[in-house]
């Protein structure tokens, strides 16, 4: 349980809101694949708006904590 609670936190201690995010998004992308792939018999394809998506979550969190240790210098 603790290496769960790490994956989702910053280094700082406070929790990721893009980790999360992520991850309850991929979780669902997942189970809703699933779902598809037993109802219809197909595999469905990753969009690639969902990597965008995900990607875009990281990178603006990655940008302001960026941004804040360069305005504290």
């Amino acid at each position: 349980m603790e290496i769960i609670k790490q994956m989702f936190q910053e280094e700082n201690g406070k929790w990721s809101f893009s980790r999360i995010s992520t991850a309850v998004i991929l979780l669902f992308y997942i189970s809703f694949s699933g779902y598809i792939a037993i109802t219809e018999k197909k595999i469905p394809d990753l969009p690639d708006n969902l990597y965008l998506l995900l990607l875009s979550l990281y990178g603006v969190n990655k940008f302001a904590t960026a941004l804040k240790s360069f305005a504290s210098k």
